[in-house]
């Protein structure tokens, strides 16, 4: 998996690499420089650019993409937005260079110098974003803001160098004005606030550019956020031996349903079955038994009426999913809170499990299996007593807290779903606008169940399982675009995402 970092975490790289291993700043901003100018030059037919630059090394990084540029024939104009006489250091070096080869430069501190800057905005191929570096917090203000709604308004390709200006490394959070990129190159790791929303809606497409840091470097620094990827879910489907059957492939349990809400339960199972687990027993209440006993037919059916019917099944199966639209009756939750306090096995805890939960918080100190939570937003703030949009704010955080304070795996889903656990955090990368939908969440819960089933250890099945969603999902996007697309859809690809995985 990719390492993720924070703006500390790879200031702390750099100077170790620099300081310690002896490599010069000014040759990583020249490898910077040089794998942006490649990039730009691979995208289209440009033949002029308009470089916006600040005072940092990012600025720096902007003064060795024009030389370049320049050198390569493009009609170059550099606008600097702060006091050219602050600029130190290595950015510095490559200022005084621009200046001795005769490219144009000119200082923006003012607001009639705007207008210059607007009209060659206007006439130019390409924007180059050099304003703000991963160090940038807080708000733009003042001739910078004006700068970057230029920029914005000009429906010109833009290029971000390392973070859109505007952009929070740390969190990705974005106070007001921030350039809209088409193109971020980052340089050797990617950080926090490109791959979360809000900021990575401000991205475009992502390229990690390797710009000659050690992995000595990077090992200096403990990073504990990665993303998600197809060689990790692989590894959740080695080969079949022929010599097996279908108990070798694992017994499930789904305790779930309703009246008026056995879909769900049906959708928990089915998907757990497409995963691949060898045998998956649906457990309903008695009064909606005859409801399911049609859908699903290779499921196994059993009704309850009380705890005393299921003690089996838990004792025998291999994994547990409870809680998929098993509504907030009274009886319902004594039925949670037995199964939870009684099993062994590991379990994934969803939707009304989650509810339950958030009323009865106790009962998480004493769970005895591992356990897997998947809250949506709204599930997670009853969970910890917060709105949707705290939780939303900070939902890496978020997790890692839950995931912490209660030993568990924490499933944070959404938009890059977010995996959480005693071990640090994975940024899910699969998935789409289209599996907004209703049944969505228990075809994931289903999906890790089934995961947990064929003997993946609990992190493996949440971080592969929320990947085999995402991709599931894509691939119906591929066949049928995001309009339209039910629960259903992406039960169907499950078979077809999983085959790709075992292809990788």
């Amino acid at each position: 998996m990719v390492k993720v970092a924070t703006g500390e975490q790879m200031r702390e790289i750099d100077k170790y690499t620099i300081e310690t291993l002896g490599i010069p700043g000014i040759v990583l901003m020249e490898n910077a420089a040089l794998s942006v100018v490649n990039q730009i030059i691979s995208r289209g037919n440009f033949k002029s650019a308009v470089v916006f630059a600040g005072s940092g090394n990012n600025g720096g990084d902007g003064f060795a993409i024009a030389r370049h540029l320049f050198n390569k024939g493009y009609d170059i104009k550099v606008f600097v937005l702060n006091n050219m006489s602050s600029i130190k250091g290595d950015a510095k070096i490559n200022l005084d260079i621009l200046f001795k080869m005769g490219v144009y430069v000119m200082e923006v501190s003012q607001k009639e110098n705007l207008k210059f800057a607007e009209k060659s905005v206007k006439e130019c191929d390409v924007i180059i974003d050099a304003i703000f570096g991963t160090g940038f917090k807080g708000e733009v203000r003042g001739i910078t803001k004006d700068v970057i709604d230029i920029i914005n308004g000009a429906k010109k390709y833009v290029v971000s160098v390392d973070i859109p200006s505007g952009v929070e490394a740390d969190t990705g959070k974005v106070y007001g004005t921030c350039v809209k990129a088409d193109l971020t190159i980052t340089f050797q790791l990617p950080k926090i606030g490109l791959v979360v929303h809000p900021g990575l809606d401000m991205v475009g497409e992502l390229i990690v550019s390797d710009i000659g840091i050690p992995q000595q470097a990077i090992n200096t620094q403990d990073i504990k956020i990665v993303l998600n990827d197809q060689e990790t879910a692989s590894k959740c489907f080695l080969k079949r031996e022929e010599n097996t059957h279908k108990g070798t492939y694992g017994k499930a349990l789904i305790i779930a349903g309703s009246r008026g809400m056995t879909g769900a339960a049906v959708m928990a199972a089915t998907s757990c079955l497409r995963t691949g687990a060898g045998l998956v027993y649906l457990a309903v209440p008695d009064d909606v038994l005859n409801s399911v006993e049609g859908m699903a037919l290779e499921v196994v059916k059993i009704g309850y009426s009380r705890f005393e019917d299921l003690y089996e099944h838990i004792a025998n199966c291999d994994a547990i999913a409870i809680g998929p639209g098993m509504g907030q009756s009274e009886a319902a939750g004594s039925i949670i809170s037995k199964v939870i306090e009684a099993s062994h096995r590991p379990m994934v805890l969803d939707a009304d499990a989650l509810n339950f939960l958030s009323r009865n918080q106790d009962l998480l100190k004493f769970i005895k299996a591992p356990f897997i939570v998947t809250p949506h937003p709204g599930e997670m703030a009853r969970l910890i007593n917060a709105t949707v949009e705290q939780v939303q704010s900070d939902r890496i955080n978020v997790a890692l807290e839950f995931a912490q304070r209660y030993k568990s795996i924490t499933v944070l889903k959404g938009s890059r779903t977010i995996i959480a656990s005693d071990k640090g955090v994975v940024i899910n990368t699969t998935g789409n606008p289209g599996m907004a939908t209703a049944g969505s969440g228990d075809v994931l819960t289903g999906i890790i169940t089934g995961l947990l089933a064929l003997g993946c250890e609990p992190l493996l099945a949440a971080t592969g399982g929320v990947f085999l969603h995402g991709m599931a999902g894509d691939i119906a996007k591929e066949k049928n675009g995001e309009y339209g697309m039910i629960a259903g859809d992406i039960i169907k690809y499950i078979p077809e995402a999983i085959k790709k995985l075992q292809e990788k």
